[in-house]
Order: C-alpha cells, then structure tokens, then sequence
C-alpha cells in the first residue's frame, strides 16, 4: 500500500519481546531500491514529527534498511538492541 511512497520491500522481520519488565517489539525491513520514506515515516508512526508518549516509536533509516522499536521511553531493550545493530550495519 505504501511502497510508492517508501519504496518495495524485500524482507521484512519481526522480533517480539515480552517479559515482566518490557514488552514491545523491533522490525526489520530491507527495500529493494532504499528506503525512500523518512519524511513520511513520523507522521504514519507518531501523527507528528516526534514521537509521543502514546508512541514513542524510534526508528533507524540508513540505505536499504529501516528498523523501528515499538517500546515505552527509556527502554533497556531499544537500548542496547540499537548499540548492537548499529554497529553491525553502519
């Protein structure tokens, strides 16, 4: 639906977290041509150009790749799952 905007999609993966401290999840998406929508992303996750406490989604946009967190603020797991994944495809 949105691959005009964003560009077409190649993989897509998701990795659920639930334990009693934190629940939420990250996602990994791989385009074909590059990830085409980072001005339209903040308005589809967030209804803004920044992140709110009713969604305080995080995202990573680099060439062909996009990874969104969906977990509360401060989370450990965004954390240090981005300081690990950061380094792997910087």
């Amino acid at each position: 639906m949105y691959g005009m905007l964003i560009g077409k999609l190649k993989t897509k993966r998701i990795q659920n977290f639930d334990n009693k401290k934190e629940k939420g999840a990250i996602m990994y998406f791989e385009f074909e041509d590059g990830f085409k929508g980072d001005s339209f992303l903040g308005g589809l996750l967030w209804g803004g150009d920044k992140p709110t406490k009713e969604h305080p989604e995080e995202y990573y946009a680099k060439g062909n790749f996009l990874l969104i967190w969906s977990f509360k603020k401060g989370s450990l797991i965004t954390e240090t799952s981005k300081d690990k994944i950061l380094t792997i495809i910087k």
